[in-house]
């Protein structure tokens, strides 16, 4: 008896295990990973005034008075940002962004944080020369202009013999030029 017993269990054991495999993991199904956005798609919604845009600022108080987005307000806690419209989020780090992403649905990440909107709209590189195909050119257009409009530099880039590009360097001490474009900035 205790033969046919322990058949059926191993049958049903074994039903059951090809089963759970089949049916996947009892895991809840995770969330989507959040969206996010570049800065100079962000730069365009500020400047177009795009409705029920908020862009909130994780990062810390001495950190936002350094300089921030411009409209961006700072987090205050967790219940800080609206949940209608388009809500942004962006801090030192994509990790931190995306996480507080996680708890507001349909929030977006700044590609990049705070130090993408610097490098890629304030201090913007501007890789197309005239002979570059005009779609190229329209693009580094779009860009020098929104890097304009926020008190950035845009520069072109120089070409070294290999065909790779450089920055233009800065005149007089970069960091000081860099905190004078920040507070252009915000």
């Amino acid at each position: 008896m205790t033969a046919r017993r322990d058949f059926w269990l191993a049958a049903t054991a074994g039903a059951l295990a090809t089963l759970a495999a089949v049916v996947g993991s009892p895991e809840a199904p995770r969330a989507p990973a959040p969206r996010s956005v570049s800065a100079i798609e962000l730069a365009g919604w500020i400047r177009d005034r795009r409705a029920g845009l908020q862009v909130l600022d994780l990062r810390d108080s001495a950190a936002y008075a350094a300089g921030h987005v411009p409209t961006a307000v700072l987090a205050r806690g967790e219940s800080s940002g609206r949940t209608d419209g388009v809500l942004v989020l962006y801090a030192d780090s994509d990790a931190r962004a995306l996480t507080a992403a996680r708890t507001r649905p349909g929030a977006l990440v700044l590609r990049g944080g705070a130090d993408a909107w610097d490098r890629e709209l304030l201090n913007a590189e501007l890789r197309a020369d005239s002979g570059s195909p005009p779609a190229a050119r329209a693009v580094d257009a779009r860009v020098a202009a929104l890097s304009r409009y926020f008190g950035g530099v845009p520069r072109a880039a120089s070409r070294t013999a290999t065909g790779s590009s450089l920055i233009m360097p800065d005149s007089g001490d970069a960091a000081l030029v860099r905190a004078r474009i920040r507070s252009r900035g915000c």
